[in-house]
């Protein structure tokens, strides 16, 4: 867990050091030049709503898709059991440097697609089967990068990306059925043990009293 924050602060770290190289203003990366000054309850209220959406769709997707289910179990043995604010930290640091990279700093250089094409690649896997997931995070960070340059305000992409990461950590790493199922069996074991244990001695004591004998 510790090793994954620290990624993400060097890459917030490293965007800074980017944006301040290319001389351009810190607060660019949240707010573009045409900003309007809209309310950002606004902005908040589209990133709410969209990752809602997206969490959505990919519950459907994950109980439709083959790809979706082997991603699951992929992202289950790479994070391992994670606390809750683990999961919090982990979908929040996530969400706010690859936004202001990806979207803050690396669009206005480069355009909305490549950017995008970018984002998609960065996520790419290493099993050939889950190359859908690739084509899914182009696709989303279009979606994301769109908003951008349509409110010119980097929130609402954040707060979309913090809670398709913050719930679907969740959903992923949440516990499985047959992972109840044997916990509650092995609990039952061990409460009968004991009943067992003594039975046996109970049954066992006059054998060993002759052998004494």
């Amino acid at each position: 867990m510790l090793k994954k924050l620290t990624l993400y602060v060097a890459l917030g770290a490293a965007t800074l050091c980017l944006q301040l190289g290319f001389d351009l203003p810190c607060a660019e990366l949240l707010f573009a030049k045409h900003w309007s000054g809209s309310p950002l309850y606004i902005d908040c209220l589209i990133g709410i709503g969209l990752g809602t959406a997206l969490v959505v769709i990919s519950r459907f997707a994950s109980r439709r898709y083959e790809w979706t289910r082997r991603l699951d179990t992929e992202f289950r043995t790479i994070l391992g059991p994670l606390s809750s604010r683990d999961i919090f930290m982990l979908a929040l640091m996530s969400s706010v440097t690859e936004e202001l990279f990806f979207r803050g700093f690396l669009q206005p250089q480069i355009g909305l697609e490549a950017s995008a094409l970018i984002f998609g690649l960065a996520h790419f896997p290493y099993r050939k089967h889950l190359i859908p997931w690739t084509i899914a995070a182009i696709g989303v960070g279009w979606l994301f990068g769109w908003i951008f340059e349509a409110r010119h305000c980097l929130f609402a992409p954040i707060i979309a990306h913090f809670v398709v990461n913050y719930f679907n950590l969740h959903y992923i790493l949440r516990p499985r059925a047959e992972s109840r199922q044997s916990q509650s069996t092995l609990s039952n074991s061990a409460s009968l043990s004991p009943k067992y244990g003594r039975a046996w001695r109970s049954e066992d004591a006059p054998k060993r009293s002759q052998d004494r004998v």
